[in-house]
């Protein structure tokens, strides 16, 4: 729920794409460092900050999944992205199971350190949310993003400019204590 809420708002303010970075590398160094814990109490603390980090991948992934996925499989996608989250907690049982009777079950945790190797692939690869560069007034980066999409994509670019953007301001006053304010 920390996680959730926290990065959240911290990608409203940072970016989708740099968020998922740092959730990533969060569960993952955290995860690996409970590895080594000496104690009990230090390996709560490891366990808790990667936790966080997991809890902010997943609305991250399906909010950045909801930007990008066209009107038409929208729900598709998001049924998909959601459901990679179960089929993977799934795998990693499954992996636990072969490897915590040969190597014990710290070994998992180690294991867990693996998604950090992903980072170099995401940051040239992940696409920043065009929604939030429109909202930062970053209309460039915004229409950069779109080329490189539509590039990769190998679709023609249709003739557009920064005016074909929405110019409106979003409500600057929002954030977490809005949800608990009357109506």
């Amino acid at each position: 729920m920390i996680g959730a809420a926290g990065f959240g708002l911290l990608s409203d303010r940072i970016g989708r794409k740099k968020s998922i970075l740092i959730v990533v590398a969060l569960f993952s160094v955290f995860n690996g460092a409970a590895y080594f814990a000496p104690n009990f109490q230090i390996f709560c603390l490891l366990r808790f900050l990667s936790g966080i980090g997991i809890g902010g991948a997943i609305p991250l992934t399906i909010t950045l999944v909801s930007e990008f996925a066209p009107v038409g499989v929208r729900a598709r996608f998001l049924t998909l992205s959601g459901g990679s989250f179960t089929i993977g907690w799934a795998l990693a049982g499954l992996i636990a199971m072969a490897v915590v009777p040969r190597f014990g079950w710290r070994m998992v945790l180690l294991i867990g350190v693996l998604p950090v190797f992903v980072l170099p692939t995401l940051q040239s690869n992940l696409p920043e949310s065009v929604r939030f560069l429109i909202m930062k007034k970053r209309f460039s980066d915004a229409m950069r993003e779109i080329r490189r999409i539509e590039k990769s994509a190998k679709i023609e670019p249709p003739s557009w400019g920064p005016d074909a953007f929405p110019q409106t301001d979003p409500h600057s006053s929002t954030g977490f204590r809005e949800v608990f304010l009357r109506g």
